[in-house]
């Protein structure tokens, strides 16, 4: 959501003129799965009942291919601005929709601040060894 959210401060105001019109040429939208049952849902953790119950209960949650929809919808959704969010409507299972933006509060994550988003990107990108932004 960190990245997400400087990607859009960056260069959500970014275009270009094509065909005589101008066209963004980023949007940055994330998107969480909410409660889906997959392994990775239970690795970690150590009590095979915990594993066997957070696998196999299908009371709030979704199975892989519902739970896809959401990264699926945030990729291909022409329609969704940049910046915002895409999750389960009911918060862990539902329909994948916006459910608020990737920076700020919503129902569906935790609040950062500007000064966290930045440095998760600046750091990200001294890692990566890229001194800015698509350039090696």
């Amino acid at each position: 959501l960190m990245f997400t959210a400087e990607l859009h401060h960056r260069f959500h105001n970014t275009s270009t003129s094509a065909g005589g019109g101008i066209h963004n040429m980023i949007t940055s939208v994330s998107s969480h799965p909410g409660y889906t049952r997959t392994p990775m849902l239970t690795r970690g953790n150590q009590f095979a009942p915990v594993r066997r119950f957070l696998f196999s209960n299908t009371v709030g949650s979704m199975s892989p291919s519902v739970g896809a929809l959401t990264q699926v919808r945030a990729a291909l959704d022409p329609h969704l601005a940049s910046g915002v969010h895409v999750g389960p409507k009911y918060w862990t299972f539902g329909d994948a929709v916006p459910v608020g933006r990737a920076h700020g509060w919503t129902a569906h994550h935790w609040p950062f601040s500007r000064d966290e988003s930045r440095l998760l990107w600046d750091q990200s990108l001294s890692t990566l060894g890229i001194g800015e932004f698509g350039v090696l």
